[in-house]
Protein backbone atom coordinates (compact mmCIF):
# COMPACT_ATOMS: atom_id res chain seq x y z
CA UNK A 1 0.00 0.00 0.00
CA UNK A 2 1.61 3.54 -1.01
CA UNK A 3 2.11 5.82 1.51
CA UNK A 4 -0.12 9.12 1.05
CA UNK A 5 1.64 12.20 0.35
CA UNK A 6 0.94 14.99 3.60
CA UNK A 7 0.31 18.41 1.86
CA UNK A 8 1.53 21.59 3.34
CA UNK A 9 -0.51 24.86 2.21
CA UNK A 10 2.07 27.12 -0.14
CA UNK A 11 1.33 30.51 1.42
CA UNK A 12 1.19 29.40 5.02
CA UNK A 13 4.70 28.04 4.41
CA UNK A 14 6.03 30.84 2.23
CA UNK A 15 5.10 33.05 5.11
CA UNK A 16 6.42 30.99 7.69
CA UNK A 17 10.02 30.71 5.67
CA UNK A 18 9.71 34.74 5.15
CA UNK A 19 9.47 35.05 9.07
CA UNK A 20 12.13 32.44 9.87
CA UNK A 21 15.45 31.11 8.69
CA UNK A 22 15.44 27.59 7.35
CA UNK A 23 17.97 25.84 5.66
CA UNK A 24 17.18 24.63 2.53
CA UNK A 25 18.60 23.11 -0.74
CA UNK A 26 18.07 23.39 -4.26
CA UNK A 27 18.18 19.98 -6.19
CA UNK A 28 21.76 19.70 -7.22
CA UNK A 29 23.04 22.51 -5.79
CA UNK A 30 24.74 23.54 -2.03
CA UNK A 31 22.27 23.83 1.14
CA UNK A 32 21.56 27.32 2.07
CA UNK A 33 20.53 29.37 4.46
CA UNK A 34 17.26 32.06 4.73
CA UNK A 35 18.14 35.07 6.88
CA UNK A 36 14.52 36.04 7.30
CA UNK A 37 15.85 38.13 10.74
CA UNK A 38 18.84 39.73 8.87
CA UNK A 39 18.29 41.87 6.05
CA UNK A 40 22.22 42.81 5.73
CA UNK A 41 23.10 38.81 4.93
CA UNK A 42 19.51 38.09 3.36
CA UNK A 43 20.56 40.82 0.41
CA UNK A 44 23.31 38.52 -0.14
CA UNK A 45 21.50 35.21 0.02
CA UNK A 46 19.19 33.44 -2.25
CA UNK A 47 16.24 34.28 -0.03
CA UNK A 48 14.28 35.87 -3.29
CA UNK A 49 14.49 32.84 -5.57
CA UNK A 50 13.45 30.68 -2.37
CA UNK A 51 10.27 33.09 -2.26
CA UNK A 52 9.81 32.62 -5.67
CA UNK A 53 9.93 29.51 -6.39
CA UNK A 54 7.31 28.88 -3.06
CA UNK A 55 5.18 31.11 -4.55
CA UNK A 56 4.86 29.51 -7.25
CA UNK A 57 4.90 26.13 -6.40
CA UNK A 58 2.50 23.45 -6.94
CA UNK A 59 2.83 21.64 -4.39
CA UNK A 60 4.67 21.04 -1.14
CA UNK A 61 4.75 17.95 1.11
CA UNK A 62 6.58 16.29 3.81
CA UNK A 63 9.33 14.25 2.99
CA UNK A 64 10.54 11.01 4.42
CA UNK A 65 14.37 10.49 4.16
CA UNK A 66 14.03 6.98 5.25
CA UNK A 67 11.48 5.61 2.80
CA UNK A 68 11.34 8.40 -0.12
CA UNK A 69 14.33 8.64 -3.07
CA UNK A 70 16.60 12.02 -1.95
CA UNK A 71 18.37 12.15 -4.86
CA UNK A 72 20.10 15.74 -5.38
CA UNK A 73 19.30 16.41 -2.17
CA UNK A 74 21.77 14.13 -0.29
CA UNK A 75 23.57 17.29 1.77
CA UNK A 76 20.56 17.82 3.41
CA UNK A 77 19.23 14.90 4.08
CA UNK A 78 22.71 13.68 5.62
CA UNK A 79 22.79 17.14 7.34
CA UNK A 80 19.13 17.09 9.20
CA UNK A 81 18.52 15.66 12.27
CA UNK A 82 16.24 12.86 12.02
CA UNK A 83 13.58 14.98 14.21
CA UNK A 84 13.62 17.66 11.83
CA UNK A 85 10.76 18.30 9.37
CA UNK A 86 12.22 17.75 5.73
CA UNK A 87 9.68 19.82 3.41
CA UNK A 88 9.37 18.86 -0.76
CA UNK A 89 8.74 21.83 -2.77
CA UNK A 90 7.74 20.72 -6.40
CA UNK A 91 10.77 18.87 -7.41
CA UNK A 92 13.09 21.78 -6.51
CA UNK A 93 13.68 22.41 -3.56
CA UNK A 94 14.06 20.68 -0.09
CA UNK A 95 13.28 22.62 3.46
CA UNK A 96 14.42 21.44 6.76
CA UNK A 97 12.39 22.46 9.53
CA UNK A 98 14.00 22.84 12.96
CA UNK A 99 12.16 20.04 15.55
CA UNK A 100 11.56 22.74 17.81
CA UNK A 101 9.69 24.50 14.87
CA UNK A 102 7.67 21.44 13.43
CA UNK A 103 4.50 21.40 15.30
CA UNK A 104 3.94 24.73 13.52
CA UNK A 105 4.47 23.38 9.78
CA UNK A 106 2.91 19.63 10.95
CA UNK A 107 -0.63 22.13 11.98
CA UNK A 108 -1.12 23.35 8.52
CA UNK A 109 -0.76 19.69 7.04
Amino acid sequence: MKKQKRIIPIMPLLDYVKQEEVVWQEFGSLMEVSYAHDSERAEDSKDEYLYATLSSASECTIFDAESEEGEGFEDLIGWSHPSDLLVKVDDDILLCISSKEKDAIMMMA
